[in-house]
């Protein structure tokens, strides 16, 4: 197969490859599966009363078959190969049984000139398998799949109907999307995902090529114009009902982009069982489709005996190779527990669950579930739109296996349905530390937050840094190495801290940017049972700090809870007036850092942009870039965070100057009070090598 692939993307658009591909292949070669494979979509979209083209029909028997299974009594074949179409017109020689099954050596560019020309009649079916993907190799090729797309528009009718069968690679999706979404309003768009391979671990078919992705099939329906087009509906492979994808057909773009998000799921759900079947993948996530939030890591873990048979292939006994055989749900605040971060801890799970391999599952503590059934149905719903498969071809579903500690909830205030509320809630989960002992923690949620559900929580104080995420790990080093050696530190959170005001010696001010203060302040008061109404000062703006007040750090990490707010408090005029609070109220040799959410923004829209912020809070030369960092997602490398360190100056300090401080600082509160802490030592190790 590889020695008939061309050595450029171009020679596919080459009439002297496909003569040089069907002389050297006389035999049928269906690109993209035969009609049996696909006779469903086929027996929906195609009529016997229709008007047929098949475009870049190659050797394939499908005219054939619309002809004698669907009883199309007008199907024209057309490929710009003369070697292929006398192939083809030798095959159908017998016209007294198939009169209206023609091939004809066209060029589908030329298509509009024929129908000009009178030459041709317009077609109420124009079918295109393979032959996109084929032409549209790249993104470099664009305008001419435009150009492919105006002749077939010219020859359809009003109601025709253009199937394109595709492996759907973005920039064929991109180009379709724009021609049929975006500049025009006459077309309803249905998208099939054709194939999966979640059967028997590949897809059931009888073409001699199998890919590793899904094929999808596009049917566009040309209507007249109308306000009220483009509409968009997907058919995913297991489902009955057609989705209606959700945007006004004036925001052609909207429709784009879920449909781009859709394909690109299963396209990485198909590859990914395609890895954990061959063995090849041991970890994964599942990341919210909205934010983007990591909510979910799994770990694969096999006894070895087990592994060994996998690469050895599948087991002739009836197993299915790479199959799970259930699933276990690591216990709330144990995320960094040996027995389930290390492989050959994790074995011993298989032991006691008596199975040969499981699913380890780790819940980001930066997202909220109500409580353990929660948990269990969205990891269920979540496996079950994987597909991935249990280890006998006998089971439907995983069992889910927690311990009775997983997530034990003493108490959730829920908010009264306020409009004037923000809906907040205070939520106190049990947590259990060692042997019988537990220790509650207290979060500040939003649970309908589309951004960040949790808000901040007495973790620190209670001694349970196990359940914060590096971030605000990071985020509590960053406090305790910028605090003054013997000497009362003032900081300004602009956002909400997440560490125990206790430990500090002086009042802190906290500006709550984008949430209501008044409830905001209510609400952390319950969190910390009103131990440190002493210890914090509460502000609503930058633009009102009292001008007396000098801070020796301030601390940007902006806890808005809808994403379009969070921009906007990264826009330039919301770092230029940082800039001059940091002007005003920082001491000379004083710290700000700024805390990023990375990779969080919505299809299409722009995330903040570091470079941007960089540039405006240094614009007057008093602020130094010192640092900047990514701090990995739970568990997995992803950056969640991004960290911007600056430092006031009045000369401009050398780098190494900044630096050696911060060293000196790192090895002071390692030596002092962090080397009991594992997971704090462990932050300051990573700052430490980045320096």
């Amino acid at each position: 197969m590889s020695s008939l692939l061309p050595k450029r993307s171009g020679d596919f658009t080459k009439r002297e490859y496909w003569d040089q591909f069907f002389n050297s292949r006389r035999s049928t070669f269906e690109w993209y599966g035969d009609f049996v494979q696909h006779s469903s979509f086929f027996n929906k979209y195609v009529k016997k009363t229709d008007s047929v083209l098949i475009v870049g029909c190659g050797n394939s028997e499908l005219g054939f078959m619309l002809y004698d299974q669907i009883g199309c009594s007008s199907v024209l074949n057309i490929d710009n190969s003369e070697l292929v179409i006398h192939q083809m017109l030798k095959k159908a020689q017998d016209v007294d049984t198939r009169p209206g099954l023609r091939y004809e050596c066209l060029d589908v560019f030329h298509l509009k000139e024929r129908i000009a020309l009178d030459a041709l009649n317009p077609f109420t079916c124009v079918i295109d398998k393979g032959t996109l993907d084929a032409i549209h190799s790249d993104e470099s090729s664009e305008e001419t799949a435009s150009r492919m797309f105006d002749n077939v528009t010219s020859a359809l009718k009003v109601m025709g109907r253009y199937i394109i069968i595709t492996l759907a690679q973005e920039h064929i999706v991109k180009s379709i999307c724009k021609y049929f979404l975006r500049s025009s309003h006459q077309w309803f768009v249905n998208c099939h995902q054709l194939t999966s391979n979640k059967s028997n671990g590949q897809d059931t078919n009888s073409s001699e090529v199998t890919f590793p992705l899904p094929l999808f099939g596009f049917v566009m329906t040309k209507l007249l114009p109308s306000t009220e087009l483009p509409r968009v509906f997907i058919h995913p492979v297991d489902c009955s009902e057609a989705k209606s994808l959700h945007g006004p057909p004036d925001h052609p773009t909207n429709l784009e982009r879920q449909l781009i998000t859709w394909i690109s799921q299963e396209q990485n759900y198909s590859l990914l069982r395609r890895d954990i079947s061959s063995g090849h993948q041991t970890s994964f996530r599942f990341a919210c489709p909205v934010t983007g939030l990591t909510m979910f890591y799994f770990a694969i873990t096999r006894v070895a005996k087990h592994a060994k048979l996998l690469q050895r292939g599948p087991n002739p006994v009836g197993n299915v190779p790479g199959a799970i055989d259930a699933v276990f749900l690591v216990p709330f605040g144990q995320n960094r527990c040996s027995l389930y971060t290390k492989e050959t801890d994790r074995r011993s799970l298989c032991t006691s669950l008596d199975v040969q391999s499981v699913l380890v599952t780790f819940v980001n503590p930066r997202v909220f579930f109500p409580d353990l059934d929660s948990i269990k149905q969205r990891l269920s719903d979540f496996l079950g739109t994987l597909h991935l498969q249990p280890s006998t071809r006998e089971k439907q579903s995983f069992p889910i296996f927690s311990t009775p500690d997983s997530y034990v909830r003493s108490e959730l205030s829920v908010p009264q349905p306020d409009r004037s509320s923000f809906g907040f809630c205070v939520d106190q989960v049990e947590v259990h530390v060692e042997d019988d002992k537990r220790a509650t923690l207290k979060r500040l949620l939003y649970p309908s937050s589309d951004f960040r559900p949790m808000l901040t929580s007495n973790a620190a104080r209670v001694q349970l840094e196990c359940t914060l995420p590096p971030r605000d790990l990071s985020l509590m080093m960053w406090t305790k190495l910028l605090e003054c050696e013997n000497l009362p530190t003032q900081m300004l959170y602009v956002g909400l801290p997440f560490l125990r005001p206790s430990c500090h010696t002086t009042v802190h001010h906290v500006i709550p940017l984008g949430l209501d203060l008044s409830e905001v302040k209510t609400k952390f008061e319950q969190l910390y049972s009103g131990d440190f109404e002493d210890t914090l000062s509460w502000g609503s703006s930058l633009v009102d700090l009292d001008d007396d007040l000098v801070f020796d750090a301030v601390f940007y990490d902006p806890s808005a809870v809808k994403r379009s707010v969070y921009r906007l408090l990264f826009s330039a005029d919301s770092m230029d007036k940082l800039r001059d609070a940091c002007s005003l109220h920082l001491k000379r040799q004083g710290y700000l850092v700024v805390f990023i959410e990375s990779g969080l923004s919505e299809c299409g829209e722009t995330e903040v942009d570091c470079a941007l912020i960089r540039a405006h809070l240094t614009a007057t030369g008093e602020l130094e870039h010192v640092l900047q960092y990514s701090i990995p997602d739970f568990l997995i490398a992803d950056p969640s965070t991004i960290v911007l360190l600056f430092r006031l100056v009045t000369n401009r300090t050398p780098a190494d100057e900044t630096r050696i401080d911060l060293f000196r600082r790192i090895e002071h509160l390692r030596k002092k009070e962090e080397q009991e802490n594992e997971l704090l030592t462990a932050t300051y190790n990573v700052l430490k090598s980045i320096l």
